[in-house]
Order: structure tokens, then sequence, then C-alpha cells
């Protein structure tokens, strides 16, 4: 029986002193596997850190502690970054995607070690796979919680102007009366006039500079003078000094005896105080309101041409509302409420006050957050007052709010209606003794979309990939290491697949020294190898044979 070839070939190499044959490449094979297990997941984790705290995004600080807001967003668990959500969660996902085809490199590291010690291997193996499972987790943490929020950002306000409001200089000088004529008012011998249209502006909300606003603060109802731009109010906090008025009023129809006597077209009224006339209510009448202010709260003294104002101001009116219709039922009963006995309406007496008040607000993302009021001087009292008073401006305003308010079922909520309007108008009729100033303080608010990225699952899947970045390197350093015994790298590349092929069906190369393992095969020589097929046992099993086709 002939020797195989390969036995004799390795004997003449022994003999002759030349060095066996080795299959070679495992440095390169090992740089490569430690290259792609270590080099993409510490980039990636890079690039991850490094896009977050790249478009990282921190608030401002609020100009002022008025002008704070809590958004939610100083939660030092969370990230936020000006980045699209969708961006990093794709990013994440490579690593989750890398992670198990690193198995098959790290596999090949742990080969050869393997050649010395198979239930070793078999643990790091363990190890390997318990890691790749771990990044997959932590991607799918990452990606259930980054979300893409509005973020809101503070800036220092770069146009303050026109927020807040103040008296024009030729207005401050409240001595008697003379300082009108040169403020916002004139009064020829035809009656007293505005000096400017602005007023009706304000008064019929059509301003581009000021409008009146309400803020109700408990029961109480203020009207106050605010900017009018409100698109451009959006986006600005800001703190502001202006004006405001509160008027309070209480029906006093019994007291006035309104409707006690019939004149005829109207009923005659006779106030407890300086107040008394008839409220008409012919054919040709008109809805109508009648008022009369006082010098103080006994209202004994209705003279305030001349000499200081009080702060509250008193006032009384007789409105007559709603010609031409009866009262609702609810109101017929009230004894406060008088129904003309021609053509129909709604007749009420009130008596009321006014307060002015020198405001200081605060407005947050379109809420106000702080609002200070404090009496305003005589100068301010004087200005509502009169301006109101003597042009009659702002009368059509007040008998509208009362006719609506006269379909109501109350003579108090007629009454509370008509003492909100009668702030309303009395503010927008003086309006032009005011002019626009700078914020106190103020800041742009803008909002932006962001990424958010909370700190726990974005570390964990770091930190995964840095391992398994660190068993690569470990990996590599223990299979360079088992290079140092004679032959590792021989066995480790006979523990393939190509070379496990080989030992069981090749027959005369495997046995022999090779320098590849490509050469365990006879087609590598261009020689017939064996057929490989299956064979039915004789005990009815199916296995593997081989057949020499040479």
């Amino acid at each position: 029986m002939s020797k195989p070839e390969g036995d004799s070939r390795a004997k003449s190499d022994a003999g002759n002193g030349s060095p066996p044959t080795h299959i070679d490449g495992h440095i390169a094979d090992i740089f490569v596997a430690f290259i792609i297990m270590t080099v993409p997941m510490v980039l990636f984790s890079a690039l991850l850190l490094g896009l977050v705290y790249h478009y990282r995004i921190i608030q401002h600080a609020f100009m002022s502690e008025n002008l704070a807001f809590d958004s939610g967003q100083n939660d030092p668990n969370i990230f936020f970054a000006k980045i699209s959500a969708t961006t990093l969660i794709t990013l994440a996902s490579w690593c989750s995607t890398i992670a198990p085809i690193l198995v098959g490199f790290a596999v090949t590291l742990l080969s050869y070690p393997v050649a010395s010690s198979i239930l070793s291997a078999s643990e790091q193996q363990k190890l390997i796979s318990v890691n790749s499972t771990l990044v997959f987790l932590g991607d799918t943490w990452l990606h259930l919680t980054t979300n893409t929020v509005t973020f809101f950002q503070v800036e220092p306000n770069p146009d303050p102007s026109s927020l807040s409001f103040g008296v024009t200089t030729n207005c401050t000088n409240s001595s008697s009366d003379s300082f009108i004529s040169n403020c916002n008012m004139d009064s020829p011998a035809s009656g007293t006039i505005l000096l400017s249209t602005s007023p009706v502006e304000v008064l019929s909300n059509v301003s581009v500079v000021m409008m009146v606003r309400t803020h109700a603060v408990g029961e109480l109802q203020f009207a106050y003078l605010g900017n009018a731009q409100l698109s451009r109010l959006a986006s600005i906090d800001y703190t502001a000094n202006t004006y405001a008025v509160n008027s309070q009023c209480t029906p006093v129809t019994t007291e006035c005896k309104v409707g006690y006597s019939e004149a005829g077209v109207g009923a005659k009224y006779e106030c407890p105080f300086e107040f008394a006339g008839t409220a008409y209510t012919n054919a040709g009448a008109a809805n109508s309101v009648t008022m009369s202010y006082f010098t103080d709260s006994s209202g004994q003294n209705n003279d305030t041409d001349s000499g200081s104002m009080s702060n509250p101001y008193y006032y009384a009116a007789v409105a007559v509302v709603n010609m031409r219709n009866t009262p609702s039922p609810a109101l017929i009963n009230d004894p406060e409420i008088v129904g003309g006995m021609h053509g129909g309406s709604t007749i009420i007496a009130v008596w009321c006050n006014a307060t002015v008040y020198d405001l200081q607000y605060t407005t947050v993302n379109g809420t106000i957050t702080r609002f200070i009021a404090e009496l305003s001087n005589g100068t301010i009292t004087k200005l509502l007052q009169s301006t109101q008073r003597r042009t009659e401006v702002g009368d059509a305003s007040l008998v509208q709010a009362a006719s609506v308010a006269g379909l109501g079922n109350t003579s108090q909520s007629i009454s509370d209606q008509f003492a909100l309007s009668y702030s309303e108008t009395a503010l927008a009729v003086a309006s032009g003794a005011f002019e626009p100033r700078a914020a106190t303080e103020s800041q742009l608010r803008t909002h932006i979309l962001v990424a958010r990225v909370p700190k726990a699952p974005l570390g964990f899947l770091v930190l995964m990939n840095l391992l398994l970045a660190v068993l690569g390197i470990v990996l590599a350093i223990i299979a360079w290491k088992s290079l140092q015994y004679c032959d590792t790298g021989e066995i480790q590349a006979r523990l393939s697949i190509p070379a496990m092929v080989a030992s069981h069906f090749e027959y005369t190369r495997v046995r022999a020294p090779v320098e590849k393992v490509e050469d365990m095969f006879e087609e590598s020589h261009g020689e017939l190898g064996p057929r490989i097929g299956f064979l039915k046992t004789a005990e009815g099993a199916w296995v593997f044979n081989t057949w020499n086709l040479g």
C-alpha cells in the first residue's frame, strides 16, 4: 500500500532541514477583527455624544425673576439638542445593527484561545452574545424615550418700546383746570372737544398704538391701557407701567324714586343726592344715559370743575335702554328696575365710584403673572374724570353696554356691566394724555423643535458600545498572546469551517502541512477530490459518504 503524498513530503521537509510549512496570516486576521470590533462602536459612540453635546441647548437666564416661567426644561436627567430626534435615533440604531455582526469577528478572535482552552472560550462566547443583546436593548430604550418637543428659549428683547405708557409732558400740571386746554381737551364756546382723534380710535378698538384691556383680580374687574400690537406681544414677556381703572356700581333706582311720577312721556327721578331729572321714554326718544359727578361720597356737591379730585371719585347715572322692548320677566320683578310706561324700555339708576391706579403688571407667555396697582395722584384722576365728563365722547359706548346688560336678569348684573364699561370708556377717552414708553423689563421668547434625549438610555447605549470595543481589545490581546505558543495559529486555522470540512472529507492533503486552508482541498491543486453525498446505512439512517473520483 502506497504512503500518502503528504506524509512523505513532511518527512522530506524535516530531513533536508527546511522549515516546516505553516498556515500564515494570523496577525493580519487578528488586526482586522480587532479594528472592526472596536473602531465602529467607538466612532458611533463618539458621534452620538458629539452630536448631542454640539447641538445641546440650555435655556438662557431669564431677564428677571418676574419674567421667569416654569418650562420644565431644566431637568438634570435630560439633554435637549437642536437636532432632529429622527437623526439621533437612526444613528443609535446603527449601533444595534452592527453589534450582532461583531459577534462573528469576536468568534474569530476567540478561535485562537480556543486552541488552548475549549471550556474557557465557551464562557467568553456567552459574554459577547450578552453584550450584543445589551446594545440592542440600549438602542430600543433610547428609541422609546427620545422624542421631539418644543423648547422655549429667551433672549433680551431688542425692541422694548411702546409696552409701557406714561403721561405726556403737557399733562403733568394739575393746578385747577387750566392744564386741560394744553393737554388733551380744548374748551371753545361750542363746548369741550378732544384735541386729537386717537382717543376715538382707542375707544373704537382700531388704534395701532393703544388698546384698553380688562383683567380680573378676584371679583374686581380692572380696565387698563396696553399695547395694541397683539401679534408682536405673542413672543414677548415683559413688565410694563401703565394706568388702570376699577369702577363699582350699585343700583339705586328705588332710592332715586325713578318713575314715582309719570310726566306724560317720561319717568321723573329724584335721588337723595344732587341728581334729579326725567328719563324720557316717548316714541321719538332713544336709548340714553344721563350722568352726574360728585366731589365726594356724600353726593351733595356735583360741582367738580375746580379743585382737587379725590381718588376714588364718584358719579351717578340713569340709563334708559332697550326702547320699544319690555324688560324680561325677571327684571320686571326686580324692584331696582322700572319699565317705561310709554313705548316700553328698561330704566335703572346707579351710584358708582371709580378708582384710578398706577399699574405695573407682568405678562409671561400671554398670561398676566403680576398685577400691582397703587392709587394714582390727583393729575391722573382728574384726567380720567374730566375728559369723559366734559366731552361725553364715550356716552354712546356706555349706552350700548347698558343696552346689552339690560338683557340680563338682575339689576346688579346691569350695574356691574355698566361699571366695567365706564372704566374702559373713561380710560379710552382720556388716552390722548398718554404716550408709549419702553417696558421696565422684557425678553423675547422663541420656540424651536428639539430632540429630548434622556441621559440614562443614552449613557447606557454608549457604555454598552464601548464595552464591546473594550472586549474587542481584550480578545485581540488574548489572541495575539495565543500566537506565542507553537502551532496555535495552525490549530486556529484548522478550527475554521472549511478546515473542518476538509478534515472530514479529504484524506491526503489535510494531513500534510499547508500554507493556507484552501491547500487542504485537492481541487486547489488541479486534482479531482472526493465527492460528498448521502448514503443509507444498513440500519436505515442517512449519513455523509465520500466517493473518490480519481
